[in-house]
């Protein structure tokens, strides 16, 4: 089933929350490329208490570097936040509210639930991510030795982070699969 914008079944009830979230979300990029670590540890922090539950591991906080386990090595910087990614969330969220309206319910319609739903997913891909990057550790004398650190890093971000996304977007669209004839 294709689903097409159709702007003339739009009002002014629609597209103004819809540019305001744009809008808001272009700002917080803007905010996010001069953010310091101690400006975004509130936003990084849900993430961190989910890693230090799931793996056990203890982190603390440094407001040059970000949280930190000297242990394991890991450091969870400015970038590990995932501003970018709920920057994407929420445009996915309001593109699918757009084009099919009637698809949605009306409590996934709400701008509200819209921004709270993708800090969510946010918080879990970044939480995933981070817990997958601890997987690896073991064979981290192997990816150095590769020189494929930074590769297997950004690698594994992009399939995590899309694969939230994917399942995100099937989420909010929420149509049944049609029944084939």
């Amino acid at each position: 089933m294709r689903t097409e914008i159709h702007p003339e079944k739009y009002t002014n009830k629609d597209l103004v929350p819809a540019t305001l979230v744009f809008i808001s979300a272009v700002a917080l990029k803007f905010w996010y490329q001069t953010a310091s670590i101690t400006d975004l540890k509130w936003f990084i922090e849900p993430t961190v208490l989910l890693v230090k539950w799931m793996s056990g591991l203890q982190f603390y906080f440094s407001p040059e570097h970000g949280f930190y386990n000297m242990d394991s090595s890991i450091l969870i910087t400015k970038d590990c936040s995932g501003v970018n990614f709920l920057i994407i969330a929420v445009t996915l969220s309001v593109f699918t509210r757009l084009s099919s309206p009637s698809v949605i319910s009306n409590i996934k319609r709400s701008y509200p639930f819209i921004i709270f739903a993708s800090f969510v997913i946010t918080i879990t891909a970044n939480t995933a991510r981070i817990m997958g990057a601890i997987c690896l550790l073991p064979c981290k004398d192997l990816i150095s030795a590769l020189n494929m650190g930074e590769f297997i890093h950004q690698t594994e971000g992009i399939f995590v982070y899309l694969f939230f996304l994917i399942i995100f977007y099937l989420w909010l669209k929420g149509e049944p699969h049609e029944q084939p004839k």
